[in-house]
């Protein structure tokens, strides 16, 4: 591209039957302006081109960096949610296998009271059957001893009533 400089110092041939230097002059005056203040837009338009280009490329770069911190901020957050979620699933499982211990545990502990509440029943039968069976003895020793000589029977009737409290005491027990 010609400079303003280059077309201002530029010198024609001269001719004999040629053109009025001084109009050539004047005009050639007029180009250099008219083309001195082109030029000189064209100069600042490229300095503006290349500041208008750094900048894209820095918006470009921040676009980029922008598009990988979102990209890693979706990907942080997915693994929060699944490790939030196994930990969750984890929680639940240790609870639900505790309730199942916890239940297990009543069940025996049911069974066992079953039992025992079983066993002292039978041992009540059992206690009834021979306090009965003492009784029974009791009443027919009093029936075959003569009505004058029960001087003895003082003794007979407290074994009644310790076996009485010991019948009290059993019931307490099993309730």
């Amino acid at each position: 591209m010609l400079t303003p400089r280059e077309i201002h110092e530029m010198e024609f041939t001269r001719v004999f039957r040629g053109y009025e230097p001084a109009e050539v002059d004047a005009f050639i005056e007029k180009v250099v302006k008219g083309y001195e203040a082109l030029y000189q837009e064209n100069k600042e338009l490229r300095e503006q081109l290349k500041e208008k280009e750094a900048q894209l490329r820095k918006h470009q770069e921040h676009f980029v960096y922008t598009d990988e911190a979102i990209k890693l901020a979706k990907q942080a957050g997915e693994d929060v949610k699944r490790a939030a979620e196994m930990q969750a699933e984890s929680i639940i499982q240790a609870a639900r296998t505790k309730a199942a211990e916890i239940i297990a545990a009543a069940e025996r502990d049911t069974a066992a009271m079953r039992r025992q509440v079983e066993w002292l029943q039978r041992e009540e039968n059992r206690f009834r059957q021979r306090l009965r069976q003492l009784f029974t003895e009791g009443l027919q020793m009093l029936e075959q001893i003569p009505a004058a000589a029960t001087e003895g029977l003082d003794s007979t009737l407290q074994l009644g009533e310790e076996a009485a409290d010991e019948v009290a005491l059993t019931k307490e027990l099993a309730e």
